[in-house]
């Protein structure tokens, strides 16, 4: 089983190998790692999931950096605020929900919630700044909801949730209503801030995953994940939750850097997205021995085509020439070439089962599923 699991390995390093030949030899080994891991879990997402696939069931809009400990499919629509405008995606996810609300997708009693974070790595300076950030970005969301989806506030129980995110540990503390002035919420009454059953689900996920990030045991996992496939990953996303890169490949929580915008609509130009970018390669480069490679991604489904990506109206050729732009765009900025530093990929995810397509530069592809045979041979073998 191990040889051909290493056979598996080889081929696929071949196959990157020849979609991006400029690539150097321990990048495609590490990307070669993390697209195996995808053949796994293909084959039990479609012993589990059945034949008819699910529908959008979103309860939840994160707003903010620091959602990536929240490893639940279907679950909720993520927006990081990179975008010059982030108004349209903010707007989109709460018309989604909405929806979802009175197509009878999700309860109604329990409601929805507005969760919004804001992270920190080290200083009691960032964690301040961090609280104000937050508070901002949220009464930046309550307005912008209010305005453009006033039906999510009439009679529906929507609910904020605001805090910072400690990266170290993945904890999330909220931040009260009242106390220092900074932290007030003068935009936001206080009736938006009662718990009900899903802000309490979230608090407790968060704790039961904060303790499996630091768990010694954990800690040693992305210790020796990072020894052994040391390439700095980024991935450029959209905020449908079902686009979850640690999930569907088995790579430890805390490898792979996610931003997400509405239809992994992003543009280089945005100075908020190109600071984020530069900052993540200026760490890489300060690590001995790492490279970066950042993924610009799609989604699609093959099943029904409305369970695809909205933010490209259900159309994939739209959102797989999105992926490939921006990936030309992030590579004219940064540089390419052979043993560039700075290394840029294009994926997409059938969301029927989370099998993994990667376009190269020349047409090629290399799809995932076709894998999945093999290794269920292997596993009726052993």
């Amino acid at each position: 089983m191990e040889k051909t699991n290493n056979e598996t390995l080889e081929k696929i390093i071949g196959e990157i190998g020849m979609l991006y030949p400029e690539f150097p030899r321990r990048v495609i080994c590490d990307f070669a790692h993390v697209l195996k891991g995808n053949i796994k879990h293909i084959s039990e997402t479609r012993e589990h999931r059945g034949d008819d696939p699910f529908d959008h069931q979103e309860k939840m809009i994160g707003f903010g950096t620091g959602f990536d400990w929240l490893h639940l499919v279907n679950f909720a629509l993520l927006v990081n605020p990179v975008a010059i405008d982030p108004e349209h995606p903010l707007v989109t996810s709460g018309k989604v929900l909405l929806g979802n609300l009175e197509a009878g997708r999700i309860d109604k009693e329990q409601g929805i919630v507005v969760m919004v974070s804001a992270s920190y790595r080290d200083s009691i300076q960032e964690k301040r700044h961090a609280k104000i950030k937050a508070r901002d970005l949220a009464e930046y969301a309550f307005e912008t909801l209010h305005e453009h989806v006033p039906k999510l506030f009439d009679g529906y129980q929507i609910k904020f949730l605001v805090g910072t995110m400690d990266v170290n540990t993945r904890l999330f503390e909220p931040l009260e209503n009242g106390g220092e002035h900074p932290f007030l919420f003068p935009k936001i009454p206080m009736e938006y801030f009662e718990k009900n059953s899903i802000v309490e689900f979230i608090v407790d996920h968060n704790k039961k995953k904060s303790e499996e990030f630091t768990n010694p045991y954990q800690a040693d996992l992305r210790k020796v994940y990072r020894g052994e496939y040391p390439t700095e990953i980024m991935a450029l996303k959209c905020m449908d939750g079902r686009m979850n890169l640690p999930l569907i490949t088995g790579v430890p929580m805390g490898i792979i850097q996610p931003m997400r915008n509405i239809g992994a609509k992003f543009s280089i130009g945005w100075k908020a997205l190109f600071s984020e970018v530069r900052a993540w390669k200026e760490y890489s480069m300060s690590q001995p021995g790492r490279r970066c490679l950042l993924l610009t991604t799609y989604h699609y489904s093959d099943a029904d085509k409305h369970l695809g990506c909205a933010g490209h109206d259900y159309d994939t050729d739209k959102a797989r020439e999105n992926a490939i732009q921006l990936a030309n765009e992030i590579r004219y900025v940064f540089g390419q070439g052979e043993n560039a530093f700075f290394n840029v990929a294009v994926i997409g995810v059938n969301t029927d089962d989370d099998s993994i397509v990667v376009h190269g530069r020349d047409g090629g592809i290399l799809e995932m599923s076709k894998y999945v045979v093999k290794y269920e041979e292997e596993l009726a073998c052993n």
